[in-house]
């Protein structure tokens, strides 16, 4: 089940130094299919990267991707193709992003045929608030 397991109590803003938003998505996230899900909210003025752990391999028959985008843009920040779904581990880093205003970065996941039985990634976003 998606769920956030990590964040700044009071939100990056007042921070004062970098943060952390860790976020995991598995097999089971039937909700987030096609449905941008809101992963954490970046403060204006704010630099992030995005890391993207497989800790566990999707295994559909067919295909399934996971997409990271801003409410507007569905894969703004990460596309189909840009993480292997397929594979262990750190598969993919994208980043430095800048945001001039406050945005919630998102986070959906798109799989054509059947559901797999496994698969489990971890998503964590690195925010260097201004």
């Amino acid at each position: 089940m998606a769920r956030t397991v990590i964040e700044p109590a009071n939100g990056f803003k007042d921070l004062g130094r970098p943060g952390y938003c860790v976020y995991e998505i598995d097999k089971d996230d039937n909700a987030l299919t096609a449905v941008e899900t809101v992963m954490c909210t970046v403060p204006a003025g704010s630099t992030f990267r995005i890391f993207a752990n497989v800790l566990a391999v999707f295994n559909s028959g067919t295909s399934e991707s996971l997409r990271v985008g801003d409410g507007s843009t569905a894969d703004k920040y990460m596309a189909a193709g840009d993480l292997n779904e397929r594979a262990t581990g750190l598969t993919a880093v994208k980043g430095p992003y800048y945001v001039a205003a406050d945005t919630a970065i998102t986070a959906d996941f798109i799989r054509v045929g059947a559901a797999p039985t496994t698969g489990q990634v971890q998503f964590t976003i690195e925010v260097n608030p201004s």
